[in-house]
């Protein structure tokens, strides 16, 4: 039978206290002395024999151990009393038979704070954080606002213009300044064209009157059209304001206009196909409406003509001056539009503009206006291009002429062009020797398809460019097929 148990019974140890102490002989195993015979240890007078359960950390499961406990005095006594260990002193090898109560370890409640823990934690850092970084996006908010209300008044004083592609809101007040102006390149009824050092490379800054602020806060808000950015597009800068000078400031290309090329140079047919084929791609991007956000609208150009048609260095065509230009958001009710409708160049104006047939309501009818004017600048670059006679073998080539220049005067009226366009229904002359050409015989059938008097009945943009597109893959780099 077991004697006293000490981890539990205190009173057992007082009773004790006036008995006679001996040495006792107590089974021993995974804590013996040195000098252990027959696995057994002996205590000191007052001694205690335990047993024991001690965690291994490698197997992580409970072991038992045996041996010899020093008495009360020494801290044995004390060291009885966790319920992991029972002690006893009844006789040699008590020990032996001991039970011990294995504590229960919950691996659950050991799993859950393992990763309560790293919670906890990141809960904390992330109150931590959130408690640093709400101050500041308070403080950016307050920032911005301060920053919107001061480019709001200055919008209001005329000192600063919405955000463009290049340069922030607030870089583009210094711009005017930082812009040396030299020669004049262009002349028009808002003011002059200028070549211009910026950063020490040139620009074209389009200069406005103070009397046209109106058509240079409207040609800014197009060239600032989300997504209008294309290679056949006129690169826009900068818009900015210089005492009581506007500035709209674009890219320069030294050839000039495609006016400028055709009146001092001969083109060949690739060369053609390349001017006809890029400036399809500029126009067709133009039109085109892209519905998402962001989306662009449709934007129709009004005012097409070989002046507003500039020539890259790559000899592309690129599409400048948008002061007529509209937008056409299929969402939204209207068109926003300026000025009267009869406006452009009037030799290039379509029959409908002309007899004032074309539905303002309608967006398409703007865009077919449009191709109109482009049937006419094909037939100007066609006009001037050199081909081979195959019957005499002599090259055959025209002086630059506009179209109509055979049949009106050099600056005709609306009536006058009236009358040749709509009433006789007149066109420029297409050559014979056109279709002994397949570029030009191409060409030719493209420009018919475009000026045909009913607007319904003429090629897209879209339509065009894959038409002249066919032509010959080997002149067309597969960079520029953009739908």
């Amino acid at each position: 039978m077991i004697g006293a148990l000490l981890s539990g019974d205190i009173l057992e140890h007082t009773k004790k206290e006036n008995s006679t102490f001996r040495n006792l002989t107590c089974y021993c195993d995974g804590d013996c002395p040195d000098n252990m015979i027959n696995s057994s240890c002996l205590t000191r007078p007052g001694g205690y024999c335990f047993t024991a359960i001690v965690p291994n950390g490698v197997t992580q499961r409970n072991e038992f151990i045996y041996g010899c406990m020093p008495p009360r005095h020494s801290g044995g006594w004390l060291m009885c009393l966790p319920k992991n260990i029972t002690c006893c002193d009844i006789e040699d090898y008590c020990n032996r038979n001991l039970t011990i109560d294995i504590p229960t370890i919950n691996n659950e409640s050991t799993h859950d704070t393992v990763f309560t823990i790293p919670i906890i934690i990141t809960i904390i850092s992330c109150f931590i954080l959130l408690m640093v970084i709400f101050p500041l996006l308070i403080y950016k908010k307050k920032v911005t606002l301060c920053v919107e209300s001061f480019s709001s008044r200055d919008e209001r004083t005329n000192q600063s213009v919405g955000p463009e592609r290049v340069m922030t809101r607030l870089k583009q007040r210094s711009i005017a300044n930082e812009i040396q102006l030299q020669n004049v390149i262009g002349r028009g009824n808002y003011g002059h064209i200028f070549l211009g050092c910026w950063r020490n490379e040139k620009v074209a800054v389009k200069v406005f009157r103070e009397e046209e602020k109106a058509s240079w806060e409207y040609e800014t808000d197009v060239y600032q059209t989300v997504l209008l950015p294309h290679e056949n597009i006129l690169g826009y800068i900068a818009s900015d304001i210089s005492g009581s000078q506007m500035f709209l400031i674009t890219e320069y290309y030294e050839n000039g206009s495609l006016y400028d090329l055709l009146s001092n140079d001969i083109i060949e047919t690739d060369q053609l196909q390349l001017l006809a084929f890029s400036l399809m791609l500029g126009l067709s991007h133009l039109h085109k409406e892209i519905v998402g956000n962001p989306g662009k609208p449709g934007i129709a150009h009004r005012n097409i003509k070989s002046k507003n048609i500039l020539v890259k260095n790559n000899a592309q065509c690129c599409l400048a001056d948008f002061g007529l230009a509209i937008k056409y958001h299929s969402n939204e009710s209207g068109i926003q539009t300026k000025g009267d409708l009869q406006v452009g160049t009037v030799r290039y104006m379509a029959p409908e503009v002309l007899n004032k047939t074309l539905n303002p309501e309608i967006f398409e009818e703007y865009k077919q206006a449009d191709m109109y004017a482009v049937s006419l600048i094909l037939w100007e670059m066609a006009h001037r291009c050199r081909i081979l006679n195959t019957d005499t073998k002599a090259i055959i080539f025209n002086d630059y002429a506009l179209p109509y220049y055979d049949q009106v005067p050099e600056d005709p009226s609306i009536a006058v062009m009236r009358t040749v366009v709509c009433d006789q229904g007149l066109r420029p002359v297409i050559s014979a020797s056109w279709q002994e050409n397949n570029i030009l015989s191409t060409i030719s059938k493209v420009m018919e398809e475009c000026w045909k008097p009913n607007p319904a009945a003429r090629l897209t943009a879209l339509r065009a460019k894959k038409t002249i597109q066919r032509l010959d893959g080997d002149l067309i780099d597969s960079s520029m097929e953009i739908v």
